[in-house]
């Protein structure tokens, strides 16, 4: 899929929900193709959206390359409920990632420099060797607790701004990512408190 198309299916997407109205000018039409260029002019507020999106990019492939080592290294007691959480969670971080990627092409960031400079906010730190459930767990819950906080910050920023400046796309995707974060946050606190 190009990531053309992914721009028009998330203006599809955000146009068919009630909660957010685009105005005219933010639609994208089915002839419309965007094209990524290094000198596409951008105001603060869209300068400040890829910046954030951008640390929400490093934090969605360093989440994917968490869950999915560890789901692949975890051992111990009860240790197959945590890795098919691990497994699922993967491949969510996995579609986020792709999404925001998409959004940022459509916005017009070179994908060279995508993750040049830029450091994630949630950092997971273990050892892809072998870890325990529990450790992995409240490793996992301390990395959504920030990664639900990323979102919040970004749905806020966009909240703040004037209609004529509001990116309804990014809000849109950032509602359904907070979800989904929202979700990942309960699944870790239940199996830390299972241990």
């Amino acid at each position: 899929m190009k990531y053309t198309d992914v721009y028009k299916l998330l203006n599809k997407k955000a146009e068919e929900t009630e909660e957010v109205e685009m105005p005219e000018e933010a639609k994208a039409t089915e002839s419309e193709e965007i094209e990524a260029t290094d000198d596409t002019e951008t105001d603060d507020s869209d300068n400040t959206v890829i910046d954030m999106l951008r640390k929400i990019l490093a934090d969605e492939i360093v989440s994917y390359y968490a869950y999915f080592a560890g789901a692949k290294n975890i051992r111990g007691e009860n240790f197959m409920d945590v890795k098919q959480e691990f497994e699922q969670h993967a491949e969510d971080e996995r579609g986020h990632f792709e999404a925001i990627f998409g959004r940022l092409y459509q916005l017009g960031y070179n994908c060279q420099d995508m993750l040049k400079d830029v450091k994630s906010n949630c950092g997971y730190y273990w050892d892809v060797d072998t870890i325990e459930p529990k450790k992995a767990a409240e490793i996992a819950h301390e990395a959504e607790k920030k990664a639900v906080e990323a979102y919040q910050k970004l749905l806020v920023y966009i909240s703040e701004q004037s209609p004529d400046k509001k990116d309804f796309v990014t809000q849109k995707l950032a509602k359904g990512h907070l979800e989904t974060e929202q979700d990942h946050l309960q699944d870790m606190e239940r199996l830390v408190e299972e241990f």
